[in-house]
């Protein structure tokens, strides 16, 4: 069952959604007005009913340089074909197309 507790600020109030289940950690939200936060409680208890239910908190503390990091870790910018066909010549490259020489004689 969901518990929604009224918060009274100075210049507006606010409605709290709690709701607790056993095995599920507690899901709460706040809103603006009491009939939509009644609305949200129902569209999650039905979820929970049917087991439909996906918890993102984990996925919304996850950072862009995470991402990166593990895209790093796990080589997955090395399964790029782009990537191989830069390895494969890179050894076969002459001395007169190497960059650091362009750079210096202006090619």
């Amino acid at each position: 069952m969901a518990y929604i507790r009224k918060r009274k600020f100075k210049t507006k109030s606010s409605f709290q959604v709690q709701i607790r289940r056993k095995g599920i950690k507690t899901i709460c939200k706040t809103f603006a007005t009491r009939t939509d936060a009644k609305k949200w409680a129902r569209g999650i208890e039905r979820e929970l009913d049917q087991g439909r239910y996906i918890d993102y908190g984990e996925a919304n503390r996850l950072t862009l340089a995470d991402l990166f990091k593990r895209y790093l870790r796990e080589n997955k910018h090395k399964k790029i074909k782009s990537w191989r066909m830069h390895q494969q010549h890179s050894s076969t490259v002459p001395a007169q197309y190497d960059l650091n020489h362009c750079a210096m004689n202006s090619c």
